[in-house]
């Protein structure tokens, strides 16, 4: 019984041009660094602190915007108000026939009341609300100041508009503050984005508040 050999590479590729050294020695690169699906390449995520710094000062009403409408105003009151606080707190919605007016909304358990509010630019990162509940007395005009200088300490919380609330009467020229206000930070773009790590919303605010 004859044994035949078998067959060889060499005789296989017989004909064919030898392979390069390079492929026999290295092999082939893995598909997680070729392409977009390179690791290495993606951008890592932003600490807060960044954003922080890069947020402060920003136009308030830029922020008020991109938080969505309507922002929810939170108020603790003062130490220093004598009078009783109950709890309740604003919102502030845009005015659509009037760029620089707003609607406030004060909401006390069931009761609610609603007026205009005239949005002043104070200065960077600082607006003033002015307005009138009529149906409030004693010390039916209000002034809402808020501010986007806020400290690192806000921003950890969950704050990206911090101010104060003066209640009195336009006549007498008499206010006194009585709340502390707080707006938190309701950024629409929270959904984890799987290319970039979950890291949308950063990217997306920071666009926003230099683009804009």
């Amino acid at each position: 019984m004859e044994f035949k050999p078998m067959a060889t590479i060499a005789t296989i590729d017989k004909g064919n041009p030898p392979l390069p050294a390079a492929l026999l020695h290295h092999p082939p690169a893995s598909p997680t660094n070729v392409g977009c699906c390179a690791i290495g390449r993606r951008t890592p995520p932003r600490p807060p602190s960044e954003i922080y710094f890069e947020s402060r000062g920003k136009c308030c009403k830029k922020l008020l915007r991109y938080n969505g409408y309507p922002n929810k105003v939170l108020l603790y009151p003062e130490e220093g108000w004598a009078r009783s606080a109950a709890s309740s707190y604003w919102t502030i919605s845009p005015c659509r026939w009037l760029r620089n007016r707003c609607i406030v909304e004060e909401v006390a358990g069931s009761r609610k009341q609603s007026t205009q509010g005239r949005m002043i630019v104070v200065g960077d990162g600082a607006l003033l609300i002015v307005g009138t509940f009529k149906r409030r007395v004693p010390d039916p005009d209000f002034k809402l100041y808020l501010s986007s200088n806020i400290t690192l300490a806000d921003y950890n919380m969950g704050y990206c508009l911090t101010g104060t609330l003066e209640r009195g009467d336009q006549r007498s020229n008499q206010f006194q503050t009585t709340h502390f206000a707080v707006i938190r930070r309701c950024w629409p773009a929270n959904e984890p984005d799987s290319t970039s790590g979950g890291h949308k919303t950063q990217h997306t605010y920071i666009d926003f508040l230099f683009n804009r």
